[in-house]
């Protein structure tokens, strides 16, 4: 793999600026890792944080066309979020 910058590339996570750096860390289903990896590193720092609801929706580069189903199913129990954070 070419056309990294120096001390990064594909295989090599780095976080720079508070931006990780690094292939798959929201790919092929990856980002539901990083998703819970985030809220376990809030925990093991006792830093407080939200209720987190995360669903994982399988159907890639599809346009999700399932997902609004599975949302009116389970409204109930997800409630009314304050913030939805999209991985495309």
């Amino acid at each position: 793999m070419v056309g990294w910058r120096e001390n990064l590339g594909p295989t090599k996570p780095v976080i720079e600026d508070d931006k990780l750096y690094g292939r798959g860390s929201a790919d092929d289903g990856y980002s539901i890792f990083a998703a819970v990896l985030i809220i376990k590193a809030c925990q093991a720092l006792g830093l407080p944080h939200p209720r987190c609801v995360i669903t994982i929706e399988a159907d890639e580069e599809s346009e999700s066309r399932d997902l609004p189903y599975y949302y009116d199913q389970f409204k109930e129990r997800i409630g009314t979020p304050s913030i939805m954070v999209c991985d495309l």
